[in-house]
């Protein structure tokens, strides 16, 4: 590639048993499923709600953006859903280099 593509972007899971990854959802938006944007991120939250088969994704830094965002990644349907919106830019929380999280 001529280095521009994200490598790496988007959500991954690792296979135990096969000792492989595979991609699950790519970066960006969901074309015309209209599902929400999940943007590649670091610095950020994510907590696996075993009970409801949910993987929530919480808050972070894409580039030089401080992501203010709630996500969850429902095992079951494979869709993402929107609980809170980017806020960061409309007064929303600050940036957090320590993220912590407890469900």
């Amino acid at each position: 590639g001529n280095g521009s593509e994200a490598l790496y972007s988007g959500l991954y899971r690792y296979d135990l048993a096969t000792g492989r990854w595979s991609l699950v959802r790519a970066d960006g938006p969901e074309g015309a499923s209209r599902q929400p944007a999940l943007r590649a991120r670091m610095g950020h939250s994510m907590l696996l709600d075993a009970q409801r088969d949910q993987l929530h994704i919480i808050a972070g830094q894409r580039h030089k953006d401080y992501l203010a965002d709630h996500l969850i990644w429902d095992l079951q349907r494979q869709r993402l859903v929107q609980v809170v919106k980017e806020v960061a830019r409309r007064g929303g929380p600050e940036a957090g280099f320590t993220q912590r999280a407890l469900l």
